[in-house]
């Protein structure tokens, strides 16, 4: 089945938002920046379907998985064409190098010229060796920008490999803190409007799953004690929440106290990036690695 679209459309939630983000003065100098990137994200999301094999990346008895908190998905068997990786990665680097940083210029020449070992690059993106250290110092690039450039390439490409499969993934039994599609730890999480249970999110491959409400997803803690959490506006659905034993922190979205609909966490967390900024200065520092066991 063949996925037609244009590049102008979107979905009505993603239109939404951007219009919402244009009208509001806190977000309105970062709108088209936010759009470009939902739109690029989107547009890969949707040309992936059409362009990866996803043989053999989904595992068998998944619902017993599930129970055992064994991964359901296994990224590394993903195959993705390097002329389409290469591509994308170029369009994404057309809407961030206004900022004109050298050091992440200087790696489209080493993408387009196949000096990036991709298989090696979604390897270590599931946690699977450490192919990103070795870019990090032969590139000079801080590691969680790193990350973030390569993550926003090969997030709508896993997304799309879970759509392609066809599923429906029953996470009800899913009890760890980290992706059962990717093994990463979660990068924001939601309290539900009605019953205020917790969903974490991760952003590597744009999926959801319950989990407990008063214990750390990167350490376990759950001694009322060591967990907090700190907002800057008592009236904003945005908080941050830290534990004290591990030092971590996780951006939460109250939607008792947000906008009705659902929560497009990618927008989220580029609309909180001031929270990631106020942890660190704290003291606290995000995981961005997963599948500890």
């Amino acid at each position: 089945m063949k996925h037609t679209h244009s590049e102008e459309y979107l979905p009505e939630d993603l239109e939404s938002c951007i219009a919402e983000l244009k009208n509001d003065r806190l977000y309105q100098s970062a709108a088209e920046q936010i759009e470009n990137l939902l739109k690029f994200d989107y547009e890969t999301k949707i040309a992936a379907l059409e362009e990866i094999d996803i043989t053999d990346v989904f595992i068998d008895n998944i619902p017993s998985r599930i129970e055992r908190g064994e991964l359901i998905a296994d990224f590394t068997r993903l195959k993705v064409q390097e002329s389409f990786l290469s591509n994308r990665f170029s369009e994404f680097c057309k809407i961030i190098v206004k900022e004109k940083n050298e050091k992440v210029e200087s790696l489209i020449p080493a993408v387009q010229s196949g000096e990036i070992d991709f298989s090696l690059l979604q390897s270590a993106l599931v946690n699977r060796g450490d192919y990103l250290s070795i870019l990090q110092r032969e590139f000079g690039i801080e590691p969680l920008l790193l990350i973030s450039l390569f993550v926003n390439i090969y997030r709508p490409i896993f997304e799309a490999a879970v759509e392609l499969s066809g599923k429906t993934f029953d996470l009800s039994q899913w009890k760890k803190s980290w992706c059962p599609f990717c093994g990463s730890f979660p990068c924001m999480s939601r309290l539900e409007k009605d019953t205020g249970k917790r969903y974490l999110w991760c952003m590597r491959c744009n999926s959801e799953w319950h989990f407990k409400r008063l214990k750390c997803p990167f350490c376990g803690e759950e001694d009322t004690k060591n967990l907090d959490y700190f907002y800057l506006d008592d009236g904003s659905p945005y908080r941050v929440d830290v534990c004290r034993s591990c030092n971590a922190y996780l951006k939460t979205v109250d939607e008792k106290k947000g906008a009705s609909g659902k929560v497009l966490f990618l927008v989220e967390d580029i609309k909180t990036t001031y929270l990631d900024l106020l942890a660190v200065k704290e003291g606290f520092h995000k995981k961005v690695k997963g599948y500890e066991q």
